[in-house]
C-alpha cells in the first residue's frame, strides 16, 4: 500500500483551535482551505473549546469543508484542544495554527516538501510576521527558530511521544515544542508564511491559563 493510501489520501492535517475567536476564525479558516497544495490532499480540523461568540456559526457554516470537533469544557486549555485535534489527524504532517492567526499561500506545500525530501527531520518551522489586530499591519518579523508558531511535523513523533494526553496541569505549548525541538531535528524555512497576531486582553471567568484560541 503507498504511503498516501495509507493515510486514506491525506498528506497534512491542519489543526485549528479557537476559543471566542469569532471575528478572526474565518479569515484563518480561509488561509487554511486555499492553501495551494495538490488535489485534496489536506484536512482542516478546527477545535472549538465552549466558544461564547458566533464561532460555532461560522464552523457550521463551513459544512464538509472543515473537521470540527466541539469540546463543551469553556475551561479547555490549549493543551488540550490541541491534542484532541492531533488524535482525530489523519495526515502523516500535522500543524497546529491558532484561530487569530492565519497563513501565507504555498506555506504548506513548502513545508511539506522539505520534510518529504529532508527524511531526517521531523518537523520544520518557519518565520512569520507579527500582525496588528486592527489593521492588520506587519509590525515584526520572527524567525521561526525562537518560537514554534508555524512548525509542521511527522505526526507519528506525536504519536511516540504520547502528545495526545494531557497531563492535569496541562502544558504550554511553546514548552511542549521545545521538548520537541530537544528531541528531534527540526528544519527551518527563513520565509515569513505565517502570521501571528497580538494577544487580545481576554479574561472570561477564570480563564487566567493559556486558553484556546
Amino acid at each position: 500500500m503507498s504511503p498516501r493510501a495509507a493515510y486514506s489520501s491525506v498528506d497534512v492535517s491542519i489543526v485549528v483551535t479557537n476559543q471566542d475567536q469569532g471575528p478572526f476564525l474565518e479569515r484563518c479558516l480561509r488561509s487554511c482551505l486555499a492553501q495551494t497544495f495538490p488535489g485534496r490532499f489536506h484536512e482542516v480540523i478546527v477545535v472549538d473549546a465552549a466558544s461564547r461568540d458566533f464561532s460555532r456559526e461560522v464552523i457550521h457554516a463551513y459544512g464538509r469543508q472543515i473537521v470540527p470537533i466541539l469540546l463543551d469544557d469553556p475551561q479547555a486549555m490549549l493543551e488540550a484542544a490541541v491534542a484532541a485535534g492531533m488524535k482525530r489527524a489523519r495526515g502523516r504532517y500535522v500543524l497546529h495554527v491558532r484561530a487569530q492567526d492565519f497563513l501565507s499561500d504555498y506555506m504548506i506545500l513548502f513545508q511539506a516538501i522539505w520534510l518529504y525530501q529532508n527524511v531526517q527531520h521531523h518537523g520544520v518551522s518557519v518565520d512569520y510576521w507579527l500582525m496588528d489586530e486592527g489593521s492588520e499591519a506587519k509590525l515584526t518579523r520572527v524567525s521561526g527558530l525562537e518560537h514554534p508558531y508555524g512548525t509542521m511535523y511527522r505526526k507519528e513523533i506525536w504519536v511516540k511521544e504520547g502528545l495526545y494526553e494531557v497531563p492535569p496541569q496541562g502544558r504550554i505549548v511553546d514548552a511542549l515544542h521545545q521538548r520537541l525541538a530537544m528531541t528531534y531535528t527540526i528544519g527551518h524555512l527563513p520565509i515569513p508564511f505565517y502570521r501571528f497576531q497580538q494577544e487580545r486582553q481576554q479574561v472570561v471567568g477564570s480563564r487566567d491559563r493559556e486558553v484556546v484560541g
